[in-house]
């Protein structure tokens, strides 16, 4: 369905990893672009238990992935036996073509607006608490990549 991608950028947002994909499948839907929807199995530095989800349209390639906690609290998490008491939040993974990145941005601006949570916020979701520079590196790329284009 895509060319080559030559451009990627990933980023975490603080919604689960279900709302993330039925949000960005509601919005291709609205615009009306044509994609695709793969499974892939799961990204073990983020989550050993989750599969990808994989939105493939012409000028994109949205890789949906689980993230269980923050390094840190998953093992602290795991030590404590407290590992399953929250979900986690979700890391997209894009790929794109600069010429085309006009219509990724629209589709990102889209999803920052309709959110039930601001994106960049990971430090709202509990397992994220102690990210204070995670929070501050993700909500730069954030604002960059959507002021920059």
């Amino acid at each position: 369905m895509n060319s080559v991608l030559n451009k990627k950028w990933e980023v975490y947002a603080n919604l689960s990893q279900n709302e993330a994909f039925q949000t960005f499948k509601q919005i291709l839907e609205k615009q009306r672009i044509p994609f695709e929807v793969e499974k892939a199995s799961p990204n073990f530095m983020y989550d050993s238990n989750n599969e990808q989800y994989i939105i493939k349209t012409e000028n994109f390639v949205i890789n949906v992935i689980y993230v269980s906690a923050d390094p840190l609290t998953r093992i602290f998490a795991s030590l404590l036996g407290t590992a399953k008491n929250f979900n986690g939040i979700t890391f997209l993974s894009i790929r794109y073509h600069k010429r085309t990145s006009v219509k990724l941005v629209t589709v990102l601006k889209e999803f920052v607006s309709i959110s039930t949570n601001v994106p960049w916020n990971i430090t709202a979701y509990p397992r994220f608490r102690f990210a204070v520079l995670l929070q501050s590196i993700t909500k730069l790329k954030w604002k960059r990549f959507l002021g920059n284009h």
